[in-house]
């Protein structure tokens, strides 16, 4: 994806952020705190995963062959499905929408094959994962866009290792990634096993 390219996405998921927001607001006032918490995921337990990105892990394979998670926000399994962890809590505000957004818009996912659970409270991991003062977006967008960016790049990698070609050649988008001179085309899920394979690249 081009330079220009990515800024005018930013600035559309900037604004599909702003509507997300100020839609579920307006839907989340209307709920009782039972349903509140059954579907924020407050009520129920969650996944303790490796560390954010990398750390001492020396690859980003998770002990199940069928996944692929390279940092504590993003996992995809072999059949595509991609979990994308919100690590702030719903409160009304849309931000358990507009936080996983931003990982999936950098990692050139696909929003359909797109599943999103709560994640476990550990700022260790996540870093700060408290609501309020309208920071959460300003806060967490270059961590979230890193989380995004690191899955896409393994992928990439994956892809171009099976295929011996130079990862420059290939591109992405919606959950595919294609090498441009041949056409040839494989799919997150087709790229997973491999890619839970390689080594998790540092964060610049």
């Amino acid at each position: 994806m081009k330079a220009g390219e990515r800024l005018a996405r930013d600035a559309n998921l900037r604004a599909a952020i702003r509507d997300a927001e100020s839609d579920t607001v307006a839907t989340w006032r209307k709920l009782d705190r039972r349903t509140f918490l059954k579907l924020t995921g407050l009520a129920g337990g969650g996944l303790t995963l490796a560390a954010c990105f990398g750390g001492d892990t020396p690859s980003a394979a998770t002990g199940q062959a069928a996944q692929f998670e390279p940092n504590a926000f993003v996992r995809i399994a072999t059949d595509g499905t991609i979990l994308i962890y919100s690590k702030i809590p719903e409160i009304g505000q849309g931000i358990k929408t507009s936080l996983p957004m931003i990982i999936a818009e950098e990692l050139d996912a696909d929003w359909e094959r797109v599943k999103i659970e709560q994640a476990v409270i550990n700022p260790e991991v996540y870093g700060r994962q408290s609501a309020g003062g309208s920071r959460s977006v300003a806060t967490s967008w270059d961590q979230l866009r890193e989380a995004g960016a690191v899955a896409r790049s393994m992928l990439v990698s994956a892809a171009a290792e099976k295929w011996q070609v130079p990862e420059n050649e290939c591109v992405t988008a919606a959950s595919v990634v294609t090498h441009r001179p041949s056409g040839k085309q494989l799919g997150y899920g087709e790229l997973a096993e491999a890619a839970a394979g390689l080594p998790v690249p540092p964060v610049e």
